[in-house]
């Protein structure tokens, strides 16, 4: 099995865990600079595979330019599902709102779970594993 592979942007954590899993730790805000940074490891992990995001979002917050860029930018292929760890009331609401901006901008319809700790997201992963993915 392949190794794990890591990157650190600022305050940023990303983990590849193989085949296809990416752990994403986001505290703090986020800023331009690491979201580009970001979505350089998605577009290079997601187009050889479609990843499971797993994002832990407790004391993340995304103001509304790498809201827009993330928005414009991300892509469904890259994904087979995105769950997000710890997500609070505001976070979810954020969430939902950049999820109707991927709809809009690139028909997003990969699967959007939430997790409430870090066994919950494994359980979650484990399912999505277990079931093939939709064809698109």
């Amino acid at each position: 099995m392949a190794e794990p592979r890591e990157w650190r942007f600022g305050l940023q954590y990303l983990r590849l865990e193989p085949p296809n899993v990416l752990w994403m730790k986001c505290h703090s805000t986020t800023t331009l600079e690491e979201a580009h940074r970001v979505l350089e490891v998605l577009r290079e992990q997601g187009s050889q595979r479609p990843l499971i995001g797993v994002v832990d979002v407790r004391g993340a917050m995304l103001d509304s330019e790498v809201g827009n860029l993330l928005a414009r930018e991300m892509k469904p292929q890259w994904f087979r599902a995105i769950i997000y760890v710890g997500a609070g009331f505001l976070q979810k609401a954020l969430i939902k709102t950049l999820v109707v901006a991927l709809y809009f901008n690139h028909r997003w319809t990969r699967e959007i779970r939430y997790a409430d700790s870090e066994e919950e997201a494994r359980a979650l992963v484990a399912q999505l594993r277990a079931h093939p993915p939709r064809s698109d």
